[in-house]
């Protein structure tokens, strides 16, 4: 997750919002839950959780298609540690030092350091916001 950029909770709306829109089926709905939980989980890699859950799922298809056995231990294993990955997750994760936070005006993503960047590193836009990452207000830009 360390490398994934921060995700403010309107742009983690807007994705969820950009997604239930669409006609998805039920083997999209753990991408849709992954997109609630963004909200909350700002850093939180969508894509590799869903990665994970489709090796889990093909390993499974293989079994039924091969006839080989699968230990339903490893497979409850395998949820657990995804589970455990996603419940260890900070919704804020401060920085030592001191570092400012920004606030992407165009998508919501929150970067840091002692100054702004020059683009987003999500949308390349380049206007930015303080943001403070302990409220709950959705809109934590300027005042």
């Amino acid at each position: 997750m360390s490398n994934v950029p921060y995700i403010h909770p309107a742009e983690a709306r807007r994705q969820f919002r950009e997604f239930a829109e669409t006609d998805f089926g039920n083997d999209e709905l753990a991408r849709g839950a992954l997109l609630i939980a963004l909200e909350d989980y700002r850093q939180l890699d969508v894509d590799d959780y869903i990665a994970r859950l489709d090796e889990l799922m093909r390993r499974l298809i293989e079994t039924d298609q091969t006839g080989e056995p699968m230990e339903p231990l490893a497979v409850a294993g395998e949820l657990g540690r995804i589970r455990d990955d996603l419940m260890r997750g900070r919704a804020v994760l401060p920085r030592p030092g001191g570092e400012r936070h920004f606030r992407c005006d165009a998508c919501g993503t929150i970067v840091h350091g002692s100054a702004a960047p020059q683009a987003c590193p999500t949308c390349g836009k380049s206007r930015f916001y303080e943001a403070d990452l302990e409220t709950t207000s959705v809109d934590a830009g300027p005042a």
